[in-house]
């Protein structure tokens, strides 16, 4: 019973951090969790696509290859996300380059690769691209919009579809590349 109780207020206080204005989330123990959850992605996906490509030598190594994409289970039905099964969003406020950065891309983070980005189970080869941070670093396209995870998401968990927030309206993405629409 306490158990059940602390899930659905750790639920509730999650499902309230995702959206709705611009500024800052005040410090909790939740904060924590979710920069703990975050740095995990981080690590795990730095280990594997996260670091921009280095220029090639006539001696150097084959390019890297990029993160994998692929379709995933969630409540809105097949959508696109990483090789591990987190969730990928789209901007409304972007075009073809990337409009989130500070504290939106704290909350946002785009999802960045070292080489071209792999097709996986479902995803379409010829809608995967990349396009450049400011930075130098590559980050993940489908059907030429930048792509991005929600920082409290985890594998298999979509808490923010729908949200506006730092000036556009955050969407899951479908296999066709298209925005997942939901009221």
């Amino acid at each position: 019973m306490v158990r059940a109780l602390f899930l659905v207020l750790g639920a509730a206080v999650l499902v309230g951090a995702c959206g709705g204005s611009n500024q800052p989330r005040p410090t909790s123990s939740v904060t924590t969790t979710t920069t703990a959850v975050l740095a995990a992605t981080t690590a795990t996906t730095a280990t594997t696509s996260t670091r921009p490509e280095q220029p090639a030598t006539a001696s150097s190594a084959p390019a890297a290859k990029g993160i994998t994409v692929r379709l995933v289970d969630s409540q809105y039905g097949q959508i696109l996300g990483d090789g591990r099964g987190q969730a990928f969003y789209i901007f409304g406020k972007d075009r073809s380059a990337s409009q989130c950065y500070g504290a939106c891309a704290n909350r946002w983070p785009p999802v960045l690769t070292r080489g071209q980005p792999q097709a996986g189970a479902g995803a379409r080869r010829h809608l995967l691209g990349t396009t450049h941070r400011r930075g130098g670093m590559l980050q993940v396209t489908y059907a030429g919009h930048p792509v991005y995870y929600y920082d409290a998401d985890a594998p298999g968990r979509v808490l923010c579809q729908n949200v506006d927030e730092f000036g556009g309206t955050w969407l899951v993405v479908q296999p066709s590349g298209k925005p997942v629409r939901s009221d």
